[in-house]
């Protein structure tokens, strides 16, 4: 628990801070790319933001000739779940130009 959690507030103010029941939680991605691969980062980018937009979801990040890395939440706000990590999982294993997809643990959205 960080220090910003462990004061009493109103409920009013915990959904302003998106503490206690209003905890937000992402996940951090790596997907590294088939170094043989024809695809481009632009065209796996692409493909990448299709799909998260797709789930309603946000992507913060980048990537470099050979990974995309950054961190998924939800657009609009709410947790992402291990559902949505598996998903993503799949997404990847089909993806023929991926090599590899490391998906993190849950983390706060907020304040990790």
């Amino acid at each position: 628990m960080n220090a910003i959690s462990t004061t009493q507030r109103s409920r009013r103010l915990r959904k302003k801070l998106k503490l206690e029941e209003f905890q937000e939680f992402g996940f951090d991605i790596k997907i590294t790319l088939t170094p043989a691969s024809e695809e481009t980062l632009d065209v796996a980018m692409d493909a990448w933001i299709r799909f998260v937009e797709a789930n309603s979801w946000g992507f913060g990040g980048g990537g470099n000739p050979n990974q995309l890395i950054g961190f998924v939440t939800k657009a609009r706000g709410g947790s992402l779940t291990e559902a949505d990590i598996a998903l993503v999982k799949t997404w990847g294993s089909e993806q023929a130009w991926v090599e590899e997809t490391v998906v993190g643990e849950l983390t706060d959205a907020w304040y990790d």
